[in-house]
C-alpha cells in the first residue's frame, strides 16, 4: 500500500515506519492516522516482520 503520510522501509526482520509530515511538524491527521492503522495492519499479518520501529522523520529520528 502507498502512504502519503508515512514511509515504511524494511530492514530484515525490521520494519520501520517514519511520520512523515514534517512540514506540519508530523501533527498527527485523521489521514494519519488511519494510515498508522493500515500500516499496523499490513505488519502484523507479515510474519517476516519482528521488530518494529515507529519513529517521526528525518528531523527527529537518525536511523544508522
Amino acid at each position: 500500500m502507498a502512504y502519503d503520510t508515512l514511509e515504511i522501509e524494511n530492514h530484515g526482520a525490521v520494519r520501520r515506519i517514519l511520520l512523515a509530515r514534517e512540514a506540519q511538524r508530523n501533527a498527527q491527521s485523521q489521514q494519519m492516522l488511519d494510515e498508522l492503522d493500515a500500516a499496523f495492519a499490513d505488519t502484523a499479518r507479515d510474519d517476516s516482520v519482528n521488530v518494529v520501529v515507529l519513529g517521526q522523520g528525518r528531523s527527529f529520528f537518525r536511523w544508522p
